[in-house]
């Protein structure tokens, strides 16, 4: 969809412990970051296609966690 669909999508995926403070799609690219009760997430995915590859850092208590995903889509759902 386009960047207003995906905001709202991740505006109500959010949750009500949670605010969505930035979405933004550059080309294949969907970033966003999210300001919750005790954390701060930050996201950054891009598209090619079928797959994807991304990080996420999630702050929290002073400490950094930071994971990288590669996926692909192997088919619809059973």
């Amino acid at each position: 969809g386009d960047e207003k669909t995906g905001r709202a999508a991740a505006e109500k995926s959010a949750g009500q412990h949670c605010a969505l403070k930035e979405y933004k799609i550059v080309g294949e690219t969907v970033s966003y970051a999210l300001a919750c009760d005790s954390a701060v997430i930050a996201s950054t995915a891009t598209y090619h296609g079928d797959s994807f590859e991304g990080t996420m850092t999630t702050k929290r208590g002073g400490k950094d966690a930071t994971t990288r995903v590669k996926a692909r889509r192997l088919g619809a759902c059973p």
